[in-house]
């Protein structure tokens, strides 16, 4: 899957790693929520379980994933947060993650150090085949992959959408509701599409706590 060639989305391993996914996350969601009881060392560990299969001893495996992601020190990733498998997610020390952002790591995934994303955004690393011959709906390996790198430092405002293979260079900046479909050099700003952002928030808000890219986003 993650070499690029193409697979079927189907596969019964496949779908079992991503419903323990799925179950890994549901935990640590709940876990986040304001009475759920559970302490932040204890909810930090359900988040250890998402990225690192081996240490889900509640799951059942048709096949052992090889794989585990990282999750760095200082890592905070809001409630609400979503992903496909776990195991192909690298995230660097002291990134932050917005809530209800959607990371699909069917391919790679690499966030680095310092990286600030906010809420809604949506990071992509899956496709289908367009070629007539993979038109086949669920009946085929139409699917393929192609990574993602997102740089230290980097910026990306709310609900920002990631193709499949970009890559973001260091200390670039993605304006909120960007849709970036081609890799963004270090030190550049991304901007959105005329109109997609609310309000009249531009960009010399950058950098301004509670601004256009503040917490929560």
């Amino acid at each position: 899957m993650i070499r690029g060639a193409n697979y079927s989305y189907f596969d019964p391993t496949l779908k079992n790693e991503r419903q323990r996914c799925a179950n890994a996350l549901l935990r640590y969601n709940n876990a986040c929520q304001l009475g759920s009881g559970v302490g932040e060392e204890a909810a930090q560990s359900m988040l250890a379980k998402v990225f690192n299969p081996l240490l889900d001893k509640t799951h059942a495996f048709i096949v052992a994933p090889r794989q585990e992601g990282l999750l760095g020190p200082g890592v905070v990733i809001e409630p609400g947060f979503r992903c496909t498998y776990g195991y192909n997610i690298r995230i660097y020390d002291n990134a932050f993650i917005g809530e209800h952002t959607r990371i699909d790591d069917s391919g790679r995934v690499e966030i680095g150090a310092r990286t600030w994303i906010g809420a809604n955004v949506t990071i992509l690393t899956n496709d289908v085949a367009k070629d007539a011959i993979h038109r086949k709906g669920t009946d085929g390996q139409q699917c393929y992959t192609r990574g993602v790198v997102i740089g230290p430092q980097v910026i990306i405002g709310t609900g920002a959408v990631i193709y499949p293979g970009v890559h973001i260079g260091a200390h670039a900046t993605i304006e909120p509701f960007a849709v970036v479909k081609n890799s963004v050099p270090e030190h550049v700003l991304q901007k959105a599409p005329t109109g997609a952002q609310s309000g009249n928030a531009s960009a010399h808000h950058y950098g301004h706590e509670g601004g256009i890219l503040g917490g929560g986003m």
